[in-house]
């Protein structure tokens, strides 16, 4: 294994412990602290009677389930990049043991940092205009793109040509199902 290899290891090992880590911080924003289990119901009040929460307003959920939420956000696109993008790299490579596994790793590190941008970057521009969500999606796929080609030269020791050509197949393909996968998911 060459150094590159090991470096690109150690900082996609670090990313995942702290892609996993995220889920579980996020949830501890809707579990109850301990004083607040154990402390007297709430006492009815006089007057007009509250309307139900509307849905797709705010909700509380518990840690199992914000759990889980988080890490489906995570783990359902990082699966499926690696699923279709892994046997791209590996064809590009020539079905080398590398290539495999440089396809995992470069995917492993790029995938929950793009997740995670898109999920803050997009939620902030929506406030704005859907438009301008959408271009900060688009832009967010290019830097991965870019750093995917320049990790693949640096790993595996490809042209520039061949790693741009490698990177923009895989994540095309990718985005697109992905897309295709949001779409059926919320029947839009």
């Amino acid at each position: 294994m060459t150094p590159g290899m090991r470096l690109l290891g150690a900082i996609v090992g670090l990313c995942l412990i702290g892609g996993a880590l995220v889920p579980c911080v996020a949830a501890v924003d809707v579990v109850p602290s301990p004083s607040a289990r154990h402390a007297a119901p709430p006492q009815p009040r006089s007057g007009p009677v509250p309307e139900p929460p509307r849905p797709g307003g705010p909700r509380s959920v518990g840690f199992e389930a914000g759990l889980l939420e988080g890490l489906y956000l995570f783990l359902f696109p990082l699966l499926m990049t690696l699923v279709v993008e892994v046997p791209v790299v590996a064809i590009a490579g020539r079905a080398s043991m590398a290539s495999w596994k440089a396809g995992v790793l470069v995917n492993t590190l790029t995938n929950p940092l793009a997740v995670s941008s898109i999920l803050a970057l997009a939620s902030l521009a929506l406030l704005v205009a859907a438009p301008v969500a959408i271009l900060v999606v688009l832009a967010v796929e290019a830097v991965v793109v870019i750093a995917e080609a320049r990790l693949f030269q640096w790993v595996l020791g490809w042209s520039n040509r061949k790693a741009v050509v490698t990177s923009v197949t895989a994540n095309v393909l990718s985005f697109g199902l992905g897309v295709v996968a949001v779409s059926w998911y919320t029947g839009i």
